[in-house]
């Protein structure tokens, strides 16, 4: 699981790293909750810049769930 996280700006190594792994776990037969640019995540539900406030860590938590019961129902 991934999660977006409030910055300043991209880090080119970084998202170097995030690309090579998301293609290895792809290549094991991995599977990726990416939430890394989820729209849902807006400013309001952090309470700094990577930490979930109480409110966004409610919908992290339901975001999740969703995902999980689409991964064990095959959609």
């Amino acid at each position: 699981v991934r999660i977006k996280v409030l910055s300043h700006g991209a880090d080119p190594k970084v998202d170097a790293y995030i690309e090579s792994l998301t293609s290895y776990l792809n290549e094991n037969h991995a599977l990726v909750l990416d939430y890394g640019n989820d729209a849902r995540l807006t400013d309001e539900f952090f309470r700094d810049s990577i930490h979930l406030s109480d409110q966004g860590k409610l919908l992290f938590t339901q975001m999740v769930a969703d995902g999980l019961n689409g991964i064990f129902q095959g959609k």
